[in-house]
């Protein structure tokens, strides 16, 4: 067999065992971190505990094979996680391709929500920064309590329409906000 080398000298195995352990540290650091992200994301569009189980590990196996071109974790694993969950809709969900593929990357209020809770700071600063008491109350329902547009619009006396139109003006204003804070995309915030 070949051995690797390093000019004239043999790679020792302890060199190789340091590759090892420094893979396992960044694996075992980025998946403390961001499993319940993942995890939590993918629950939340598939309200299926164990899919988003084994969605959250495929894209975690994933991650540990390709680690080295994963220059952004969090970046990384969140593209990653749309594409699995791609997958998921249009193998398991039977979806054509297209639908499959608006589900899986279309919803950029999904993301921005799922990317959000574990980033209050600056979601609380973006949330100060919409003046309006109608405006703030229709965010915190939509995207941090999950309301959908109908039971917000109930709840604060206005249509759906009314709500949707609005969120999405909202949504809008936050991520101009952050823009203007130097984040760029939502993957940022994860």
């Amino acid at each position: 067999g070949h051995c690797p080398t390093r000019g004239d000298k043999i790679v020792s195995n302890r060199s190789m065992q340091k590759v090892f352990d420094k893979k396992d540290a960044q694996f075992t650091e980025a998946y403390g971190r961001y499993y319940a992200v993942v995890y939590g994301a993918l629950y939340s569009r598939t309200g299926d505990p164990d899919a988003a189980e084994d969605m959250t590990q495929e894209v975690f196996i994933r991650f540990f094979n390709k680690m080295e071109e994963a220059v952004n974790p969090r970046a990384w694993l969140l593209v990653t996680m749309k594409h699995v969950l791609y997958e998921h809709y249009r193998k398991v969900k039977n979806m054509p391709d297209e639908l499959a593929e608006s589900e899986a990357f279309g919803d950029v209020s999904l993301t921005f929500v799922n990317g959000f809770r574990d980033s209050r700071i600056v979601i609380d600063h973006a949330i100060e920064a919409i003046t309006d008491e109608i405006d703030r109350s229709i965010f915190d329902l939509v995207a941090v309590q999950n309301y959908t547009y109908e039971e917000t619009g109930g709840l604060l006396g206005i249509t759906r329409r009314q709500v949707n139109y609005r969120y999405g003006l909202i949504v809008r204003q936050v991520l101009d906000f952050l823009h203007q804070k130097g984040i760029r995309n939502i993957e940022d915030l994860l």
